[in-house]
């Protein structure tokens, strides 16, 4: 519409006095800042507003480095006055109160405002009221005349007032003209938290009572294919993401996950591909199998547009390992989509690289590389033993990487030959064993349970102390889930068992529209039921359970917690797994917890896991995922997601303090992204403690160095403010500090290795070894269902594990009074482990889930049934192959009537089955991967013999 037709309207409608005379102001409304040192405020009569528009909106231009068209615009009414009637006024909110700040010198010149202006800080309270006295107020007014103070001071407490009501986070306005006529808002900046959508759907209306659309930034204005996307997110309860680059770009990432998406831009940016890069986006949390086509197939074609490039293009569908999302059925409608541009891919040159992990991932990958033959097209496809971005590398640079999808669930491979061989680590050599001497394993047996080394914490602790809140996750936790989450509650149940837990880890579930009632759940191979209660006081009253588990929605999740913190003496924890809470309303629940001394994790979190006590929700995702997600370290002794939004419940700084303050954690990794200041406060907290555990330390994001448009990354949409918020300086600040930080995402798991291995030399090789085996992780990713943290570094119990010792060194232990320690499982004694028994259970399974599925049931379950009895059938396979090639030497361990069998084939090569779990079991030692060696990994704690034997036996 006309800019004259447009004002003439508001003229009708409002009365205003606009007239063809009058003084008017044009500027672009599109977050472009210091437009008026770009020469974009135009004032003049209404011709000269006219003639303005139409230059300024003429094809492209650049503004700091960003490209775009201008097309929405302010045109208003010129106000008269003079410099010294133009004031700063800035509202923005911080994790625990929001900021005024006020100078009298306002315009253009404003200068720093840190540094020039008058602050006024406001808490936030139990009431979330949040209302500063009126003389505060007046104590920012210094330097302003006394006749201006009183109606100054009015508006800007009116002014705090729609602040918090509209749920604005941000509010700037510069200058704030105040006259003999009125007070004018010359120029006004601000955000306002889109998650609190819901609650202000009636306030954010136009002058015209209609709903407000907010302006694109410059060089962001959505084209159709990202509307197209935004309108299936906007309908769905997945995520759906999409924003385009450049649109001619070479290289297009199709990834699933919130935090993996980052990782992956990351990497691009790192090998130079940032000018090629031409979107960015993610999908997570489930979607149908037709909205990933929709989705896969809105990439392709943008892929696919104009005339082929003249170096191919690019495509990378990766992901880290899923924690729900089901991997078969949406590569199903990737697949789909690939078929349906099949002759244009080929025309264009396109090649597809993928890596992904998850629930049905074999079943997946298989299919999509089958469809790769079919449709004779380059795709290159790898599972989740493959580095997370290493496709990235093969793709860009040409890197080497396996020819075939490896399957990293079975220790050992039976090839075509009938020859063994092993993915896992390198075996020790039988050099170091045979230095240690009997004296050497005692000692070492002795201290598995010792105190750590670094004990002293007296007086060099104190901030630590002071920011660990105290709770504690142990065999004994107990939690009550609210929500109808059956297949969260399974699954946590299913790694109780597994770790060897006596009793479920949730004692109940709660729902405010359902009748008490109970719910059948499997505990192993026993049938528990578990109450289900309406009321949430009487769930914990019945149960005295400690955690809370809240599967919420964003609009309730706020009522449900509040209540919780309020109405529970005994709760310690609380997890929020909605995402999309409103930050005013995470800011009351984060006071109200902190005043009790509760701990919130989230909201927009995974969840947490400490193995062999406790599993918060879908954390890690399904069992097999987490039996396969050993790399680089002997152990996580506890895992915890603190959430993507930018008011976490709990910070980075809590959790270290609690780790500084547990003797049984000796290396902490924390991995950050974008957007808040909480690293800063771990630094700062550190920089103050004499005694110090090694921090490894990264923050995901650092591709918004090198990409112009603002975008928000991830599903929970994390960004900087400022250039200290940013990746860069983050990772920086960890340099500087004394943290160990990798040069690139791909280097962490490398880095643990590295850390735990130099900490290890450094001690007695194996004497001080128990101290350094757990280690803790701290993450920001957000709640979708995409975890890769797991895969890096996660062992399933933070207990060592003895591995490929030569037959002198069975005898040792076997010698050593203090060596083996007592059985924890629920084997019956006298009874020996054995893998010759068959897996009736899981065939019953199997024909139980087949009926499930004729009935309409899920198929999900029934596919990891089968997996996991072909798992079982290639590792006892592989065993047997083993006993019978003729090793020369066997060592029978007796411990409570179970034997421990060591097969030593030879000098070089060596398996051992070790039988029934002990939670303190024995020793192991990592090196990195080799193909001159093999092992057969034992997984700590009895996680893995308890899984054996709970569906094989």
């Amino acid at each position: 519409m006309e800019v004259v037709e447009a004002c003439e309207k508001a003229n009708r409608s409002l009365s205003l006095p606009y007239t063809l005379s009058s003084k008017m102001v044009i500027k672009p409304d599109q977050l472009i800042k210091r437009r008026g040192k770009q020469g974009l405020v135009v004032i003049g009569n209404m011709s000269e507003i006219k003639e303005a528009f139409g230059k300024m909106q003429e094809g492209e231009r650049e503004i700091e480095g960003v490209r775009g068209s201008l097309d929405t615009f302010i045109v208003e009414t010129f106000v008269e006055h003079k410099p010294e009637q133009e004031f700063y006024v800035a509202i923005m909110s911080k994790r625990d109160h929001d900021v005024i700040l006020f100078s009298c010198h306002g315009g253009v010149d404003v200068g720093d405002v840190n540094e020039n202006c008058q602050m006024l800080e406001v808490p936030v309270d139990i009431e979330n009221s949040m209302v500063p006295e009126i003389s505060l107020i007046a104590s920012l007014l210094h330097g302003v005349d006394e006749k201006l103070v009183v109606k100054l001071g009015w508006f800007i407490d009116e002014l705090y007032r729609a602040y918090k009501s509209y749920h604005f986070t941000y509010l700037e306005i510069n200058p704030l003209v105040m006259n003999d006529t009125g007070i004018y808002i010359l120029d006004l900046a601000a955000k306002v938290d889109q998650t609190a959508s819901f609650l202000c759907k009636t306030k954010w209306m136009s002058r015209y009572n209609e709903p407000i659309e907010f302006p694109a930034p410059f060089g962001l204005a959505m084209s159709t294919e990202e509307k197209f996307i935004s309108s299936l997110d906007d309908v769905t309860g997945a995520s759906l993401k999409l924003t385009i680059l450049n649109r001619k770009g070479r290289i297009w990432t199709m990834v699933a996950g919130g935090g993996a998406s980052v990782v992956y831009a990351d990497a691009i940016c790192e090998l130079g591909g940032v000018a090629e890069l031409a979107n960015y986006g993610e999908y997570s949390g489930d979607p149908s199998l037709e909205e990933i086509r929709n989705y896969a197939s809105t990439i392709l074609s943008l892929m696919t547009e104009g005339e082929p490039h003249p170096d191919g293009k690019l495509l990378f569908i990766g992901g880290s390992i899923a924690n729900f999302t089901n991997v078969g059925e949406t590569f199903q409608g990737i697949i789909q989509a690939i078929e349906s541009f099949a002759l244009k891919l080929q025309a264009h040159n396109i090649s597809i690289y993928v890596r992904r992990g998850g629930p049905n991932h074999k079943e997946g990958l298989r299919k999509i590389k089958d469809a790769g033959k079919r449709l004779d097209l380059p795709i290159f496809v790898y599972g989740p033993e493959t580095p997370l971005t290493a496709i990235v590398g093969a793709g860009l640079k040409g890197d080497d990487l396996p020819e075939d999808v490896q399957d990293n669930h079975s220790n050992f491979v039976v090839s075509a030959d009938g020859s063994i061989s092993c993915k896992h680590a390198k075996q020790q050599s039988l050099e170091e064993l045979e230095e240690l001497n009997d004296d050497t394993v005692s000692t070492y047996m002795n201290n598995i349970s010792s105190a750590s080394s670094l004990k002293s914490f007296a007086g060099t602790a104190s901030e630590a102390e002071v920011a660990a809140k105290s709770f504690t996750l142990n065999e004994k936790t107990t939690a009550v889930v609210w929500g109808q989450q059956q297949k969260a509650i399974q699954g946590m149940l299913d790694f109780d068992w597994a770790c060897g837990r006596a009793t479920p880890s949730v004692a109940a579930s709660t729902y405010p529209y359902s009748d008490n009632t109970m719910n059948k759940f499997y505990f192993g191979q026993e049938e528990k039921f578990l109450p289900s209660y309406r009321s949430m006081k009487e769930a914990f009253d019945e149960t005295n359970a400690t955690v809370l588990v809240c599967f919420a929605s964003y609009r309730s999740a706020y009522e449900v917690v509040k209540e919780a913190l309020e109405e529970i003496p005994q709760l310690q924890l609380v997890a929020i797994i909605a995402e999309g809470v409103p930050e005013r309303l995470t800011r009351h629940l984060i006071k109200i917890a902190d005043t009790k001394r509760i701990t919130i994790v989230g909201p927009a979190t995974v969840g947490g896991i400490k193995p062999g006590c406790f599993k918060i929700g879908n954390t890690g995702g399904m069992i097999d995922n987490i039996l396969a997600s050993n790399r680089n370290s002997d152990g996580v002794y506890e895992g915890v997601a603190i959430g993507g939004d930018r008011y976490p419940g709990s910070t980075f700084k809590e959790h270290v303090a609690r780790y500084i303050l547990d003797e049984n954690v000796k290396i902490i990794v924390l991995l950050g992204e974008s957007g808040g200041l909480d690293e800063y406060e771990v630094i700062k907290m550190m920089s103050k403690l004499k005694v110090k555990k090694p921090i490894i330390a990264w923050c995901i994001g650092t591709c918004a160095k090198y990409i112009k448009k603002e975008i928000s990354f991830g599903h929970a949409g994390s960004g900087a403010a400022s250039q200290r918020e940013t990746a860069m300086a983050k990772n920086e600040a960890f340099n500087k500090a004394g943290f160990k930080v990798p040069k690139a995402f791909d280097g962490l798991g490398q880095l643990i290795y590295t850390i735990q291995e130099e900490h290890i030399q450094n001690k007695l090789l194996y004497g001080s070894m128990p101290h350094l085996q757990n280690s803790a992780l701290l993450s920001s990713d957000s709640s979708d269902a995409e975890n890769e943290d797991f895969e890096q570094i996660a062992n399933p119990r933070p207990v060592p594990v003895l591995t490929a010792l030569s037959p002198p060194m069975h005898q040792q232990i076997s010698n050593s009074s203090s060596a083996i320690p007592q059985r924890f499982d629920a084997t019956p004694q006298g009874k020996p482990s054995s893998l010759r028994n068959p897996p009736k259970y899981v065939e019953k399974s199997i024909e139980e889930e087949k009926k499930c599925i004729k009935a309409g049931g899920d198929r999900t379950k029934l596919a990891n049934l089968k997996r996991c009895l072909d798992e079982y059938r290639q590792e006892r396979a592989a065993i047997e192959h083993a006993l019978q090639s003729g090793g020369n030497h066997q060592q029978h361990i007796t411990t409570d009537d179970q034997t421990v069998r060591g097969y030593s084939m030879n000098q070089q090569q060596s398996v051992q089955k070790f039988a029934p779990p002990t939670y303190n079991a024995v020793v192991q030692k990592f090196a990195p991967p080799s193909d001159d060696g093999f092992r057969f990994f034992f997984w700590g704690g009895g996680f893995f013999e308890k899984f054996r034997r709970l569906f094989f036996e």
